[in-house]
């Protein structure tokens, strides 16, 4: 019946929203041509919808820790297919921005040395991870010639000068946030900022399809 009523509508294909937080996971009417308008059912297909979904053991509800923000199926009368998709959120780092400036410009290079050298001995490399998201935002930890060490292994008068350089990105520590990582070059009175604002994806997965029994 859904499928010759979406077709009656002249719609190729109709997708039905459902709530994935609910106990009652479609509870509507409505359907939305792909593309085009919204109609309502003149009869209430939630029970028939409900009942089949629970039959197939999806356990929707357990994909939100995976992302999951959405939830559909999509009805397609031409190919004779019901399909139950779920919408998932994912973080991407987006394109990378660099920053160079001069250490020298910022703080006594060769006192940070020494503080550097009485902490981890001699050195060749330093980088500093941050991530920022969620409202709040930090240097991760310090990495030295390749080994890591928690943020408390941070000099205070490097650690001010990098958070300066990320308050010149407004937001970085704002919902999605941002990460990346910085270069300390001591030889090249040099320190690079590699920065990233993160970005939400969203992505489909089709978790059932069926062919129309009607």
């Amino acid at each position: 019946m859904m499928s010759s009523y979406i077709q009656k509508m002249g719609c190729d294909s109709a997708e039905i929203m459902g709530e994935y937080w609910d106990d009652e996971l479609f509870s509507t009417r409505s359907f939305n041509c792909k593309g085009g308008e919204t109609y309502k059912f003149p009869f209430d297909p939630s029970e028939v919808i409900n009942g089949w979904i629970d039959s197939l053991n999806l356990y929707i509800r357990s994909y939100e820790d995976e992302g999951l923000n959405s939830v559909w199926l999509e009805i397609n009368p031409k190919e004779n297919s019901i399909s139950v998709i779920a919408g998932f959120s994912e973080m991407e780092l987006g394109e990378e921005q660099l920053v160079v400036e001069s250490l020298s410009d910022k703080l006594n290079v060769e006192e940070l040395k020494k503080e550097l050298e009485k902490e981890f001995g001699d050195f060749k490399f330093i980088e500093v991870q941050f991530n920022g998201y969620g409202d709040s935002g930090s240097l991760e930890g310090i990495k030295v010639d390749g080994r890591d060490y928690g943020s408390d292994r941070i000099p205070n008068l490097l650690d001010d000068v990098l958070y300066g350089m990320l308050g010149e990105f407004g937001g970085w520590e704002i919902d999605s946030g941002s990460e990346g990582f910085f270069d300390i070059d001591l030889e090249n009175d040099k320190v690079v900022l590699h920065f990233h604002w993160n970005e939400n994806v969203d992505r489909p997965e089709t978790l059932h399809r069926a062919e129309i029994d009607e």
